[in-house]
């Protein structure tokens, strides 16, 4: 029989199922709190990217941002090697995915490409590593994760407010030189027909979707009256449409209308399954339909609608000159190697043969080959057992967040973007806590 969710349940999920037991046993609680700290530093400098690489810039220092990367780095090497320092075992999660990156990267090194692209990649999966390590530290703390989560939400819709209302910010557009060349505080870019995509106080519009939708699902979490879940997310979704990202305004609606449905039934879940599993096949299915039939190469673009002349390039362009990155051969099956693709490119020896990706399934299969069709599936394969084994608060997100995942990664890459890659991470933690009860150690 369905039950109703509770609101308890929203705002305190972990007290309502079993718990992953919170960081190394013996660690200290300062140690813990501390890392938590930079946790909340390092999303701040994500919300209000714009205005602090300005502040830089200005400040004579446009370098002094990219110190925020020593947060990640540090923090996973020390939740990796706390335990083993302490009791002589290693988290085995973390331990894996970190040995699978650093395999990858030496194929890529293999393959021929630079050793600044192969590390730049690494630093693209640094976040995912980051999330799944951070996860034990925020378990119990999952209110406070919410209620962070209305405040990234709240400056997030306010700057794209302010960038509505008043125009194009000081800190838009602004270029300056960094170690890694000139690069812009915050990018401006315009829509067929002059419709400007507004950034907010983020990077850039993408950005700014990103964050708004991710936050806006935690923040639906935390309301406990169904009116007000459903009102926030309205506003969110009037922010994301000054943002004209279109994969962010088709996935965040059915993410949000899942979320809101007051219940964790099994008929609930079951959906939220089937829908994250769809999209998922669907990711798969749509480069590989483009590549075997080569749909849209006789396509021109005046016989698309404006509004979709992006798909036609990723049909007719993107995606098929993507996997041209792959070795020839059967040396392809195995990836072009960790940077092979995206912006790490720009970085490598032939940055003219940069490629965006422009879809996740993409993204992955072109740096991972063969196997980066099981790490685009994983999550949605196991998502059964995230729902029967999480607190219902945080199976209800993972969901949600994976929704958004696969719906907006059918036209980005999405894990070059920081803030998802960690919530992803995240979520990746929780499916962890989940699937082995105590943790796994080596």
């Amino acid at each position: 029989m369905e039950r109703t969710l509770s609101t308890d349940v929203l705002a305190n999920p972990v007290a309502a199922g079993p718990a992953w037991p919170q960081g190394a046993s013996g660690a200290s609680a300062g140690v813990d709190h501390l890392l938590r700290v930079l946790l909340c530093v390092f999303i701040a400098t994500l919300v209000v990217e714009g205005p602090l690489r300005w502040a830089a810039a200005l400040s004579g220092w446009p370098n002094l941002l990219y110190l925020r990367d020593a947060i990640p780095a540090g923090s996973v090497l020390v939740l990796l090697l706390r335990p083993f320092v302490l009791h002589r075992w290693l988290d085995l999660p973390i331990l894996v995915a970190g040995s699978v990156l650093v395999l990858h990267a030496l194929a890529g090194i293999l393959l021929g490409l630079a050793p600044f692209q192969v590390a730049f990649g690494f630093k693209t999966f640094l976040y995912l590593l980051y999330g799944m390590a951070m996860w034990p530290l925020l378990q119990r703390r999952w209110p406070s994760v919410l209620r962070g989560a209305v405040v990234v939400c709240a400056v997030t819709l306010s700057g794209l407010a302010v960038c509505f209302a008043i125009g194009p910010m000081p800190w838009e557009g602004l270029e300056y030189d960094t170690a890694f060349g000139a690069v812009a505080t915050t990018w401006r870019w315009w829509l067929e027909g002059g419709i400007e995509r507004l950034p907010g106080f983020a990077r850039s519009s993408f950005n700014a979707a990103m964050i708004a939708g991710i936050s806006g699902l935690l923040a639906m979490a935390w309301l406990r009256r169904p009116w007000l879940r459903l009102a926030l997310a309205c506003l969110v979704f009037a922010g994301i449409l000054a943002t004209t990202s279109k994969g962010m305004l088709l996935a965040f609606p059915l993410a949000a209308a899942w979320l809101a449905y007051p219940s964790d039934g099994p008929g609930h879940a079951r959906a939220g399954r089937w829908m994250v599993q769809g999209l998922c096949a669907l990711g798969l299915a749509l480069p590989a339909t483009v590549l075997l039939l080569d749909v849209g190469a006789g396509v021109r673009p005046q016989e698309w609608p404006d509004l979709v002349h992006s798909a036609w390039e990723r049909f007719s362009q993107v995606w098929p000159e993507a996997f041209e990155l792959l070795p020839p051969g059967m040396a392809g099956v195995f990836g072009a190697g960790l940077g092979g693709i995206g912006t790490p490119q720009l970085f490598g020896f032939h940055p003219h043969r940069f490629n965006p990706g422009d879809s996740l399934a993409v993204f992955l299969l072109v740096d991972f080959g063969i196997a980066g069709i099981v790490y685009y599936a994983l999550p949605a394969l196991a998502l059964r057992a995230v729902v029967a084994g999480s607190p219902p608060g945080v199976a209800r997100v993972s969901v949600a967040l994976l929704v958004i995942g696969y719906g907006y990664g059918h036209s980005i890459s999405m894990l070059e973007e920081t803030f998802f890659a960690t919530a992803l991470g995240l979520a990746i933690g929780a499916a962890f806590s989940a699937l082995q009860g105590p943790r796994l150690r080596a």
